[in-house]
């Protein structure tokens, strides 16, 4: 997961830590790094990477962000809720 410097201070992680990103839906655990690339009010997860199966080489390597998006769609744009899933994040 991508954060800003900001956040990762305010919770005392940097590059290579972990954290637990929780939302309604669930949570997940995640390697951080950080950049001063992303605003400190967002996080940035990289999506269709992370699996559960396909075989001995894949399965359990990566992170999917399916665990934490939002059920439902956006208000605005009517997109999936990628870019409006509030969460917590936390040092694992």
């Amino acid at each position: 997961v991508v954060m800003n410097p900001q956040t990762a201070a305010a919770i005392g992680v940097a590059t290579g830590d972990r954290v637990e990103i929780a939302a309604a839906r669930g949570s997940l655990v995640a390697t951080v790094r950080i950049s001063a690339g992303i605003r400190p009010d967002t996080l940035a997860l990289a999506h269709h990477f992370g699996h559960t199966a396909y075989s001995r080489l894949a399965a359990g390597r990566g992170v999917s962000g399916n665990a934490v998006i939002a059920d439902g769609t956006d208000p605005v744009g009517g997109n999936l809720a990628f870019n409006d899933t509030r969460v917590l994040v936390r040092r694992a």
